[in-house]
């Protein structure tokens, strides 16, 4: 019995806006390029490396900041109340590779003691900083350092919480890389949120206030796309082409209605699982294209919009995205004697086509590129892996064979000598 496993692409969770709502109670603003402030160069630059990553260098305002390095601040977020719980988070790409040892950035959030009354309250700085082959995050506010130590390049989460409880605000400090928590304050208590204001308190700014490395710091509006669907037996692992998300919002304009709802749409990203449906004709069509490969399990990857409360499916992309599918762990090991090939097959508008693929290292996942979107099948091959002849070169040959020749020759010598010998 194959299963079949139904997968949406794309990020678990997010949702990538296409117009720019922003929702001012939750904050988590996507910030993008233009949300980064620098004051005419008074706080460093800025530079669109994509639509995606914005670079942002720091300069150097010591009288005016005892010594720092000043970056660009954001206000995209500004008066999202407290009392209503504040999540706020930014999305900076760690790559050892990138800065020189003892290089770092400061990045905090800062409170104020109204909304939109710019009096700042307080504020919660970590400290990134490169110290050998890791990168090791610190915060004045929290007295259990280190938070977190990074070796493994990626876009992190910084995520800063604030909640009341009991007429008491608390702060917490959460780095993560997708959905994996790498370190965490816990909460932390502020004292400067009291009984007295805990109603009135609002975020204030996102600012990278000291930014002490020569190429800057690279800062994502989104998370790059990743998968997993716990509940299929194979797994969209990972969308790989770094602008997925681009190709994506690039292709909504084949939707019909495209400009009465292109304000209303977002990718609605989430991943789903159910048992799908293959039909009789559809499998036929599989297996003749597979001739002597097997099967080992069919999947129905779709791309699902919503504007509204409307849903639409993406059929087709402006151009290829790579996807890595899970090799079921159903599939049997291969045999002694045998060789294995993985492919996969698309049927769309009918007509079946076999697409090369790349086995990783480890032999579990299978990397594709496809710009359609139906029914897909994984499948392999076997083939017997022919015995090597070590055939003996030429010179050896000649030798081998005078060898031969000569062990024949004194044979007959001695055959004849000993008839020799008898005979008198």
């Amino acid at each position: 019995m194959k299963k079949v496993g139904k997968i949406s692409t794309g990020v678990m969770g997010l949702l990538l806006s296409l117009g720019m709502a922003v929702n001012p109670v939750a904050a988590l603003t996507k910030f993008e390029y233009k949300d980064w402030n620098t004051a005419d160069g008074y706080y460093g630059t800025k530079e669109e490396v994509s639509d995606v990553v914005t670079k942002l260098v720091g300069k150097d305002q010591s009288p005016d900041f005892d010594g720092q390095i000043v970056g660009a601040y954001t206000k995209a977020s500004t008066g999202a109340l407290l009392k209503d719980g504040i999540k706020e988070e930014v999305y900076v790409e760690l790559d050892p590779t990138n800065y020189e040892n003892g290089e770092l950035f400061e990045l905090t959030v800062s409170l104020d003691a109204q909304a939109k009354a710019e009096a700042e309250l307080t504020e919660h700085v970590v400290m990134t900083q490169k110290s050998g082959d890791e990168f090791v995050l610190t915060a004045g506010w929290y007295d259990k350092n280190p938070i977190a130590k990074v070796t493994k390049s990626g876009v992190y989460t910084y995520r800063w919480e604030y909640t009341v409880k009991e007429d008491k605000g608390y702060v917490t400090f959460t780095l993560l890389l997708g959905d994996e928590e790498v370190g965490s304050t816990g909460e932390v208590e502020v004292t400067e949120i009291t009984a007295d204001n805990k109603d009135t308190v609002a975020l204030r700014s996102v600012w990278f206030c000291n930014i002490k490395a020569e190429n800057g710091v690279y800062v994502h509006s989104r998370l790059p796309q990743t998968v997993v669907d716990a509940n299929s037996e194979s797994k969209v692992v990972t969308a790989t082409d770094k602008d997925v998300a681009d190709i994506l919002e690039g292709s909504l304009s084949n939707l019909e209605n495209y400009d009465e709802i292109k304000d209303l749409l977002d990718v609605n990203v989430k991943l789903e699982s159910s048992e799908a449906t293959v039909t009789d004709d559809s499998k036929t069509a599989f297996e003749k294209v597979a001739g002597n490969g097997k099967i080992a399990e069919y999947l129905d990857i779709e791309v699902v919009v919503t504007a509204g409360e409307a849903t639409y499916n993406l059929h087709e992309l402006t151009k290829p995205v790579s996807l890595t599918v899970a090799i079921p762990t159903s599939v049997a090991a291969v045999k002694d004697g045998y060789t294995r090939t993985y492919y996969i097959l698309r049927e769309h508008d009918g007509k079946v086509e076999k697409l090369n693929a790349t086995l990783s290292e480890d032999g579990k996942n299978l990397t594709f590129a496809t710009d359609k979107f139906s029914t897909y099948a994984l499948a392999y091959e076997d083939t017997v892996v022919e015995p090597a002849v070590d055939n003996p070169t030429t010179g050896d040959a000649i030798m081998m064979y005078a060898s031969i020749g000569l062990v024949s020759m004194g044979m007959l010598v001695l055959g004849v000598k000993t008839l020799k010998k008898r005979n008198n």
